[in-house]
Protein backbone atom coordinates (compact mmCIF):
# COMPACT_ATOMS: atom_id res chain seq x y z
CA UNK A 1 0.00 0.00 0.00
CA UNK A 2 2.81 2.39 0.90
CA UNK A 3 4.44 1.69 -2.45
CA UNK A 4 1.24 2.63 -4.28
CA UNK A 5 0.86 5.87 -2.29
CA UNK A 6 4.50 6.76 -2.96
CA UNK A 7 4.08 6.03 -6.66
CA UNK A 8 0.95 8.21 -6.91
CA UNK A 9 2.65 11.07 -5.06
CA UNK A 10 5.71 10.82 -7.30
CA UNK A 11 3.58 11.00 -10.45
CA UNK A 12 1.56 13.93 -9.04
CA UNK A 13 4.72 15.88 -8.16
CA UNK A 14 6.25 15.18 -11.58
CA UNK A 15 3.12 16.51 -13.32
CA UNK A 16 3.07 19.58 -11.06
CA UNK A 17 6.71 20.43 -11.83
CA UNK A 18 6.13 19.88 -15.55
CA UNK A 19 3.13 22.22 -15.43
CA UNK A 20 5.14 24.90 -13.60
CA UNK A 21 7.97 24.54 -16.09
CA UNK A 22 5.59 25.02 -19.05
CA UNK A 23 4.03 28.12 -17.45
CA UNK A 24 7.46 29.65 -16.85
CA UNK A 25 8.53 29.04 -20.44
CA UNK A 26 5.30 30.53 -21.78
CA UNK A 27 5.72 33.67 -19.67
CA UNK A 28 9.32 34.13 -20.80
CA UNK A 29 8.36 33.72 -24.45
CA UNK A 30 5.49 36.15 -24.13
CA UNK A 31 7.63 38.71 -22.32
CA UNK A 32 10.35 38.41 -24.94
CA UNK A 33 7.86 38.74 -27.77
CA UNK A 34 6.22 41.75 -26.14
CA UNK A 35 9.56 43.43 -25.54
CA UNK A 36 10.64 42.74 -29.11
CA UNK A 37 7.44 44.18 -30.52
CA UNK A 38 7.55 47.29 -28.38
CA UNK A 39 11.17 48.09 -29.27
CA UNK A 40 11.07 47.06 -32.94
CA UNK A 41 9.99 50.55 -34.05
CA UNK A 42 11.19 53.50 -32.04
CA UNK A 43 10.60 56.90 -33.62
CA UNK A 44 9.64 60.33 -32.31
CA UNK A 45 7.54 62.85 -34.24
CA UNK A 46 8.28 66.48 -33.31
CA UNK A 47 6.00 69.37 -34.36
CA UNK A 48 8.05 72.34 -35.54
CA UNK A 49 8.18 75.48 -37.66
CA UNK A 50 9.19 75.37 -41.31
CA UNK A 51 12.60 76.77 -40.40
CA UNK A 52 13.11 74.07 -37.76
CA UNK A 53 12.06 71.46 -40.31
CA UNK A 54 14.89 72.51 -42.62
CA UNK A 55 17.39 72.80 -39.74
CA UNK A 56 16.64 69.30 -38.44
CA UNK A 57 16.15 67.38 -41.70
CA UNK A 58 17.89 69.33 -44.46
CA UNK A 59 14.63 69.13 -46.42
CA UNK A 60 12.23 71.98 -47.16
CA UNK A 61 8.59 71.10 -47.86
CA UNK A 62 6.14 73.72 -49.09
CA UNK A 63 2.36 73.88 -48.80
CA UNK A 64 0.53 75.43 -51.76
CA UNK A 65 -0.90 78.95 -51.83
CA UNK A 66 -4.41 78.88 -50.43
CA UNK A 67 -3.73 75.97 -48.06
CA UNK A 68 -5.18 76.01 -44.54
CA UNK A 69 -4.14 74.44 -41.22
CA UNK A 70 -0.50 74.05 -42.27
CA UNK A 71 1.53 71.98 -39.81
CA UNK A 72 5.20 70.95 -39.97
CA UNK A 73 6.86 68.05 -38.19
CA UNK A 74 9.88 65.78 -38.42
CA UNK A 75 10.34 62.19 -37.36
CA UNK A 76 13.59 60.79 -35.96
CA UNK A 77 14.53 57.24 -35.00
CA UNK A 78 14.05 53.95 -36.83
CA UNK A 79 12.14 55.95 -39.44
CA UNK A 80 13.16 59.53 -40.27
CA UNK A 81 11.33 61.99 -42.49
CA UNK A 82 10.19 65.58 -42.95
CA UNK A 83 6.46 66.32 -43.13
CA UNK A 84 3.99 69.07 -43.84
CA UNK A 85 0.26 68.57 -43.41
CA UNK A 86 -2.39 70.92 -44.77
CA UNK A 87 -5.96 71.16 -45.97
CA UNK A 88 -6.96 72.36 -49.41
CA UNK A 89 -10.52 72.51 -50.79
CA UNK A 90 -11.77 70.35 -47.91
CA UNK A 91 -9.24 67.53 -48.32
CA UNK A 92 -6.30 66.86 -45.99
CA UNK A 93 -2.89 66.29 -47.56
CA UNK A 94 0.21 64.85 -45.90
CA UNK A 95 3.45 65.53 -47.77
CA UNK A 96 6.61 63.69 -46.66
CA UNK A 97 10.21 63.30 -47.77
CA UNK A 98 13.24 61.35 -46.62
CA UNK A 99 16.77 60.75 -47.86
CA UNK A 100 17.33 57.38 -49.54
CA UNK A 101 19.91 55.36 -51.46
CA UNK A 102 17.21 53.90 -53.72
CA UNK A 103 17.43 54.71 -57.43
CA UNK A 104 14.11 53.19 -58.56
CA UNK A 105 10.61 53.94 -57.27
CA UNK A 106 9.80 50.23 -57.58
CA UNK A 107 12.25 49.48 -54.75
CA UNK A 108 11.01 47.50 -51.73
CA UNK A 109 11.94 48.05 -48.11
CA UNK A 110 14.35 45.09 -48.30
CA UNK A 111 16.26 46.78 -51.15
CA UNK A 112 14.98 44.61 -53.98
CA UNK A 113 13.54 46.20 -57.12
CA UNK A 114 10.45 44.49 -58.51
CA UNK A 115 9.25 44.21 -62.06
CA UNK A 116 6.59 46.72 -63.09
CA UNK A 117 4.02 43.91 -63.15
CA UNK A 118 4.63 43.25 -59.45
CA UNK A 119 4.33 46.87 -58.31
CA UNK A 120 0.68 46.55 -57.29
CA UNK A 121 1.47 43.64 -54.97
CA UNK A 122 4.21 45.61 -53.19
CA UNK A 123 1.90 48.60 -52.83
CA UNK A 124 -0.90 46.48 -51.38
CA UNK A 125 1.29 44.60 -48.91
CA UNK A 126 3.07 47.81 -47.85
CA UNK A 127 6.59 46.76 -48.86
CA UNK A 128 7.16 49.49 -51.47
CA UNK A 129 9.39 52.24 -50.04
CA UNK A 130 6.87 54.96 -50.91
CA UNK A 131 3.98 53.16 -49.23
CA UNK A 132 6.17 52.44 -46.20
CA UNK A 133 6.91 56.17 -45.93
CA UNK A 134 3.50 57.65 -46.60
CA UNK A 135 0.60 55.26 -46.14
CA UNK A 136 0.49 54.75 -42.37
CA UNK A 137 -2.96 56.39 -42.15
CA UNK A 138 -4.32 54.69 -45.26
CA UNK A 139 -6.02 51.30 -45.65
CA UNK A 140 -4.30 49.45 -48.49
CA UNK A 141 -7.38 47.99 -50.16
CA UNK A 142 -6.54 49.19 -53.64
CA UNK A 143 -9.00 50.36 -56.22
CA UNK A 144 -6.34 51.72 -58.58
CA UNK A 145 -2.57 51.42 -58.97
CA UNK A 146 -0.60 52.87 -61.87
CA UNK A 147 2.85 54.00 -62.90
CA UNK A 148 2.95 57.72 -63.63
CA UNK A 149 5.22 60.79 -63.48
CA UNK A 150 5.64 63.72 -61.09
CA UNK A 151 7.66 66.54 -62.63
CA UNK A 152 9.20 64.02 -65.03
CA UNK A 153 10.24 61.71 -62.17
CA UNK A 154 9.08 58.10 -62.14
CA UNK A 155 6.12 57.80 -59.75
CA UNK A 156 3.41 55.44 -58.57
CA UNK A 157 -0.18 56.43 -57.83
CA UNK A 158 -2.55 54.34 -55.72
CA UNK A 159 -6.13 54.87 -54.63
CA UNK A 160 -7.96 52.75 -52.08
CA UNK A 161 -11.58 51.66 -51.83
CA UNK A 162 -12.33 54.62 -49.52
CA UNK A 163 -11.12 57.10 -52.17
CA UNK A 164 -7.97 58.05 -50.28
CA UNK A 165 -4.98 58.40 -52.58
CA UNK A 166 -1.19 58.37 -52.47
CA UNK A 167 1.45 59.33 -54.99
CA UNK A 168 5.13 58.55 -54.41
CA UNK A 169 8.12 59.60 -56.46
CA UNK A 170 11.89 59.61 -56.30
CA UNK A 171 14.31 62.45 -57.00
CA UNK A 172 17.34 60.30 -57.73
CA UNK A 173 20.10 62.92 -58.06
CA UNK A 174 19.97 64.19 -54.45
CA UNK A 175 18.46 60.86 -53.29
CA UNK A 176 15.14 61.99 -51.83
CA UNK A 177 11.94 59.92 -51.68
CA UNK A 178 8.63 61.82 -51.63
CA UNK A 179 5.05 60.87 -50.87
CA UNK A 180 1.82 62.82 -50.81
CA UNK A 181 -1.49 61.46 -49.54
CA UNK A 182 -5.00 62.83 -49.95
CA UNK A 183 -7.56 61.62 -47.42
CA UNK A 184 -10.74 61.70 -49.55
CA UNK A 185 -12.14 62.17 -53.06
CA UNK A 186 -8.74 61.27 -54.51
CA UNK A 187 -8.17 61.66 -58.21
CA UNK A 188 -4.88 60.87 -59.92
CA UNK A 189 -4.77 64.10 -61.95
CA UNK A 190 -5.64 66.25 -58.95
CA UNK A 191 -3.19 64.60 -56.55
CA UNK A 192 -0.35 64.58 -59.07
CA UNK A 193 -1.00 68.24 -59.87
CA UNK A 194 -0.85 69.07 -56.15
CA UNK A 195 2.40 67.10 -55.82
CA UNK A 196 3.92 69.02 -58.72
CA UNK A 197 2.82 72.37 -57.25
CA UNK A 198 4.46 71.55 -53.90
CA UNK A 199 7.55 69.76 -55.18
CA UNK A 200 10.73 71.86 -55.29
CA UNK A 201 13.77 69.83 -56.45
CA UNK A 202 16.73 70.08 -54.09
Amino acid sequence: MKKIVCLVMTIAMTLMFASCSDDTNDTTTTTTATTSTSTSSSSTVTPCSQEELVENTGINLEAPNGADKIEYAYCEGDVSYAETKFTFNGATYVYRAQFTNATDIKTCTDGTVVDVYDVEDTMEDGTNIGVALGADDMDLFLDDCEMTKVSNREAIYIENMDDAGLVTWLDVAPGVLYTMTMDKDADDDELIEMAEVCFAPM
